[in-house]
């Protein structure tokens, strides 16, 4: 069986607004072979490549094996044919190709399925034809190339149940009305032969209404299942994005910075460009902390992150919270000194918040510290050596009396 899900190319649009639709038509079934219209227009577009690839591959066959007859023709219906060759070579050939090419054509795709039915329905009215002009003794068991034409059209070229139904019964219905002209065949032959056909079709049409219904679930199934793996996948990203932030900040957490550093100093040693990292850290937090309460000391860490970010906006910075009141800046393609400017310039940022701290010794706002390391990173360099020499230099912006920008020397 042909399975839809095979044909999916990379750029296929998920059809997330027929949710409700595909679950519903799932749940309620779909007996007339027919969705609800939205949903039926998109089974449409999305299943023509499918058939279209069918009727290219399955056509070409049809054609050799319409036109291998012409061998029998010579013994089944020798009065007749020279017509016989000259209507399958000179007239339901050309038409076949012809619809080859049509079918090869995507702005004709609503109409393909139509196309391909008429061309059946010739194919069988062709053979019909043979039949009521021939006097051949041998004509009598021609009939059997109708059941051929039903077999090919609704069980191998599998064309949508539908059109199989009509394009059927139409033959059967013109072969009924034929078959009284065709001079060797008895009655009891034209009554067995016209009862073979009919059981053909409905056969045929049995198992056609089978694969089609078995592809449209598949298509419902596959459509329900790129939906929830597309949720599925987005609620795991929006988790992904949350383990890698702080919860109070939206800054990016430790592990998150971490696993950025290493890549950084990877890609500085490789391309020999300058990495800084800027530690910084608020003074006197905990006094503040302590006398203003928490949720005043998380209001504070909030307001810090959000200065953070006005300050840093490259897209390939990284702001991060470090710990309980540290914060950490990681700046790629950043020479050390360009980093101090840019610490002074978070630092004076800081202290005009002017978030009031009256149990400082420093300022009566809140004020920060701020270490700086970095340089072209060297091989054997790795993260811990980056993130000591930031250390230091904070620890000694800290004894040089704090608000303050110290780097490591």
């Amino acid at each position: 069986m042909l399975n839809f899900h095979d044909y999916i190319k990379e750029d296929f649009q998920i059809p997330y607004d027929l949710e409700e639709d595909i679950r519903d038509t799932i749940d309620k079934g779909f007996r007339l072979l027919k969705f609800p219209a939205r949903l039926e227009k998109r089974y449409h577009q999305d299943i023509f490549p499918l058939q279209q690839e069918r009727y290219l591959k399955l056509g070409i066959w049809a054609i050799l094996l319409y036109n291998l007859f012409i061998f029998t023709d010579w013994f089944m219906i020798r009065d007749i044919y020279l017509t016989a060759w000259i209507t399958r070579l000179g007239i339901c050939t050309p038409l076949m190709v012809f619809a080859l090419f049509m079918v090869n054509s995507s702005s004709l795709k609503r109409f393909i399925n139509l196309l391909i039915s008429i061309l059946i329905f010739l194919v069988g009215v062709s053979i019909i034809f043979f039949l009521t002009i021939s006097s051949h003794p041998n004509v009598i068991h021609y009939h059997t190339g109708v059941i051929l034409v039903v077999i090919f059209s609704n069980i191998v070229l599998r064309i949508p149940f539908w059109y199989a139904f009509f394009t059927s019964f139409v033959i059967l219905f013109v072969y009924i009305l034929a078959i009284p002209h065709v001079f060797q065949m008895p009655v009891e032959v034209m009554i067995n032969s016209s009862l073979v056909i009919m059981c053909a079709i409905i056969i045929t049409l049995i198992g056609n209404y089978r694969m089609e219904k078995d592809l449209r679930r598949d298509y419902l199934l596959t459509m329900l299942q790129m939906i929830d793996n597309s949720k599925l996948e987005d609620a795991n990203a929006k988790l992904e994005k949350l383990s890698l932030l702080d919860p109070l900040t939206g800054l990016a957490n430790r592990r998150h910075f971490d696993h950025r550093l290493e890549q950084e100093i990877r890609t500085s040693m490789r391309e020999g460009n300058p990495l800084s990292l800027i530690l910084l850290d608020i003074d006197h937090f905990k006094l503040f902390n302590d006398n203003y309460g928490h949720p005043s000391g998380d209001n504070c860490l909030q307001q810090i992150a959000n200065a953070l970010k006005e300050n840093i906006n490259r897209p390939h910075d990284l702001v991060a919270r470090y710990g309980g009141e540290e914060f950490v800046i990681l700046l790629p393609y950043t020479h050390p000194d360009k980093a101090t400017k840019l610490a002074e310039k978070i630092r004076s940022y800081v202290e005009n918040l002017g978030i009031e701290h009256r149990y400082s010794d420093i300022s009566s706002f809140v004020t920060v510290s701020l270490g700086i390391s970095g340089g072209i990173i060297e091989s054997g360099q790795d993260k811990a050596g980056l993130l000591e020499n930031a250390d230091k230099a904070l620890y000694q912006a800290k004894l040089s009396g704090r608000n303050r920008v110290c780097s490591f020397q």
